[in-house]
């Protein structure tokens, strides 16, 4: 061992470097890939699932007698159906009334392009002195 130590020291060295290196970010990689999978297989199967359970709901609405006009309404209503999935986290960023301070807002718009003209109009004069 001490001979081979000896003999290929610095070899060895750079080829355990190596080894480690390439372990180091090929199994993590794997890892995600396998983990990436598993999460595609279970968002599949939830689709699948959903698909299933949107199905038997729709017949056993034909089978009730329900209009089209009504399954629609139930259909929208079922969580899901018309609202996007983080609507009630991120709700508060829609506002239907305008900011308390966009009067201010809307003033100082008006304001800076009154400026704009006005900057406008001094580009066209004449430039120096008595020149026309």
């Amino acid at each position: 061992m001490q001979e081979m130590l000896s003999n290929y020291g610095t070899e060895l060295f750079v080829l355990s470097i190596i080894l480690i290196g390439v372990s180091g970010t090929v199994i993590p990689m794997i890892c995600f890939s396998i983990q990436w999978a598993k999460v595609r297989q279970a968002e599949i199967e939830a689709l699948m699932y959903r698909a299933e359970l949107e199905a038997t709901l729709k017949q056993e609405m034909v089978n009730r007698g329900m209009s089209g006009e009504e399954m629609r309404q139930v259909l929208e209503a079922t969580p899901g159906g018309g609202r996007p999935p983080f609507a009630g986290l991120f709700g508060f960023l829609r506002r239907k009334h305008p900011a308390p301070d966009a009067k201010a807002w809307e003033d100082f718009g008006k304001k800076w392009a009154c400026f704009g003209k006005k900057f406008e109009e001094f580009g066209k004069r004449p430039f120096g002195c008595g020149k026309s």
